[in-house]
């Protein structure tokens, strides 16, 4: 994050061109809420149809953000770790994830990446699904 409390110009710059890279909307995965929060406002101040949830928002409200997303209203589903659980069906309209801020904890990530394998598709080699995974120092 910048002093602004934006992502990075040259982050965000890779985070555009992972999304123009993909016909179908993409899901953005953030271990950290103030990372999310940080892309949420970019995406505001550029006017990207997205939908955030985190552990903060309520169970109606999460299912209504992933219910637009997968209905096509929303290009992006920020989200944070609530999304490794209730998110069944994303599958079907995403196929590809971008890991913003990366967790330490490897069966989460597997869990994560798991929203966007169709069901009962297991993939060793998950990290084809992932468009981008940052690390601190990008």
């Amino acid at each position: 994050m910048d002093e602004a409390g934006y992502i990075r110009p040259h982050v965000y710059t890779r985070l555009q061109l992972a999304a123009a890279g993909t016909t179908k909307p993409l899901l953005v995965f953030a271990a950290h809420s103030t990372v999310a929060d940080a892309l949420e406002r970019n995406y505001l101040r550029d006017g990207v149809k997205y939908g955030y949830v985190n552990g903060k928002v309520s169970a109606r409200l999460k299912e209504e953000r992933i219910e637009a997303f997968r209905r096509g209203k929303l290009d992006v589903l920020i989200g944070t770790a609530t999304l490794a659980t209730g998110t069944d069906g994303i599958d079907k309209v995403c196929d590809t994830m971008v890991i913003l801020d990366d967790t330490d904890d490897d069966s989460l990530r597997r869990q994560l990446v798991g929203r966007i394998l169709p069901r009962g598709e297991s993939d060793p080699d998950y990290s084809k699904k992932v468009a981008l995974q940052f690390t601190y120092d990008n």
